[in-house]
């Protein structure tokens, strides 16, 4: 019964976890390799990564590889391209915002309507599947690529404004002061990244390098003190490909990251030059 319990627990947690993000197919038991139940204890399978459920569901163990010594020769000499032991795949969230330049926080005087607040602005990154390979015999170093997805609200600052497009570019009306006024975007992410191991059981872990950005879509969002939602879907005039500058690092299962982009985030003489930034903690798997 616990068993049950707390499997009803992760997928409503799930749900609540994309509920306000764009809707996708995820389902935990298909994600998993397998899924297999004695009295007492489940085993949940995911790429290398096992949770070990124990004790009617009151112990939960963490085991990062669940390959032995040998069976992870034989995957490795199956795939190439996974013999170094990466720390990409893994959920991320923090918060973000907008700079003038790069690795700037704030936006300059004549783009202040598209300020936000970073308290109220926030990332939520799925890095899906890696590939990596190791650049040193000792597998210290590795060259890690991948793909992911990224969502990211932004709440501007000014609660009036009204963003829009015409032929000339970007505009913004001065409208009803509002409960909330988010611009959101939704990008493919692909990475290409060095990671560094300083000690031998390669739990410890920093990585830097770029990640390529595929703009997916973007819209504002509206919600006035009575509750009336308005959604406004356009591009906006956002550049289509971006360029991140990205540092993780961390320790096993858990880690932060800092992102700042190198390219601006709308094109050229079609709207205001910001770049947009994001730093949290990730949950790696």
């Amino acid at each position: 019964m616990k068993r049950t319990l707390l499997i009803s627990a992760i997928c409503l947690s799930a749900s609540a976890l994309f509920a306000g993000t764009p809707s996708f197919d995820f389902d935990l038991t298909s994600a998993a390799d397998t899924l297999k139940q004695s009295t007492d204890t489940s085993h949940f399978f995911m790429g290398r990564r096992e949770i070990l459920v124990t004790n009617g569901g009151n112990d939960i163990h963490f085991i990062r590889n669940r390959f032995s010594e040998e069976d992870e020769v034989q995957s490795q000499n199956k795939n190439p391209l996974n013999q170094f032991n990466s720390h990409w795949e893994s959920f991320n969230f923090g918060i973000g915002g907008f700079g003038s330049g790069i690795a700037s926080t704030s936006v300059g005087d004549n783009d202040g309507y598209i300020d936000v607040d970073p308290i109220r602005s926030f990332a939520f990154h799925w890095n899906i599947a890696d590939l990596s390979f190791p650049l040193t015999s000792g597998k210290r170093i590795g060259l890690v690529s991948g793909i992911g997805v990224s969502w990211d609200f932004y709440a501007l600052s000014k609660k009036n404004v009204w963003l829009d497009k015409d032929d000339n570019g970007l505009v913004h009306f001065d409208t009803i002061e509002y409960k909330r006024n988010k611009l959101r975007t939704c990008n493919m992410v692909v990475p290409l990244m060095l990671e560094f191991h300083p000690v031998d059981n390669h739990s410890l872990y920093i990585m830097a390098g770029v990640e390529g950005n595929l703009r997916l879509g973007a819209r504002t969002k509206h919600v006035t003190d009575e509750g009336v939602k308005n959604k406004h879907k356009s591009d906006f005039y956002m550049n289509p490909l971006t360029c991140n500058m990205v540092v993780r690092a961390g320790y096993g299962l858990f880690g932060v990251y800092f992102s700042t982009a190198l390219t601006p985030m709308f094109k050229d003489n079609k709207g205001p030059v910001v770049y947009p930034f994001s730093a949290g903690v990730s949950l790696n798997f």
